[in-house]
């Protein structure tokens, strides 16, 4: 039913399949390897639905010790491929896989079932694993808007959430946290003439009074680079054409 391609089949069909894995985990580890072979057919399936895949896969690999070790490795594989890859769309499948795989690793065992309550928290070797993952996807994602923005509209989905290991949500806050300084914070300098699209000029002080050394963010360079950029790149396809 997943993989038949009408929208609202495949939709309760994975409803159905994240309310067994967290009312009978134990139960549906039995068929763990045939949930998994949906891996092959996510081409058709919609942003949301790829989220209930993954949770529904991630639930079963990491709830199980050593057991789910097998279907860890498939979602690498997978992971890692779509996320290589130059096309928006399979990029996109990578970016919302692995972070609903992170949160899985890092989610609290004893709310999906009550016997593992007493597991300790996140081990050392899924807290390398889960920063390997967000940095791979960090890194994949930088040099596109798109693929960038849906990373952390993931991050911010994953951690309103909740019921993150404080580990990854501290991990999460302060990689969010130096992206945004590095990106956007800059140091705040004498107006000068604009060389931009419009006037520079600095507005917001959140300090009472105007201090020196204050930092402001880049909002206006940022644009104007971005649209300069993009209206080079349509002049010179123009002109490529011409030829």
């Amino acid at each position: 039913h997943v993989c038949s391609g009408f929208t609202t089949e495949v939709d309760i069909s994975l409803d159905v399949l994240m309310d067994l894995v967290s009312q009978s985990l134990s139960t549906m580890a039995v068929y763990a390897i045939f949930v998994k072979g949906i891996l092959d057919y996510m081409d058709n399936l919609s942003p949301q639905q790829i989220r209930k895949l993954f949770y529904v896969l991630g639930t079963l690999a990491f709830s199980r010790g050593q057991d789910g070790s097998h279907i860890q490795d498939d979602m690498h594989i997978v992971i890692r491929k779509q996320l290589s890859s130059t096309l928006s769309k399979y990029k996109r499948i990578g970016i919302i896989g692995a972070v609903m795989m992170v949160g899985c690793m890092a989610h609290d065992r004893s709310k999906i079932e009550p016997i593992s309550s007493d597991l300790p928290s996140m081990s050392k070797e899924s807290f390398r694993q889960a920063t390997a993952l967000l940095e791979l996807v960090r890194t994949c994602s930088e040099h596109s808007a798109e693929a960038a923005a849906l990373y952390y509209d993931e991050l911010a989905n994953l951690v309103q959430k909740g019921n993150l290991d404080p580990q990854v949500q501290e991990l999460i806050g302060r990689s969010v946290l130096d992206d945004f300084q590095e990106d956007f914070v800059v140091d705040l300098l004498p107006e000068t003439d604009s060389k931009y699209l419009l006037p520079l000029k600095s507005m917001y002080n959140l300090d009472e009074e105007d201090t020196e050394g204050g930092i402001v963010i880049n909002l206006l360079p940022l644009l104007s680079n971005i649209m300069t950029s993009t209206e080079s790149e349509n002049v010179a396809g123009k002109q490529g054409n011409k030829k």
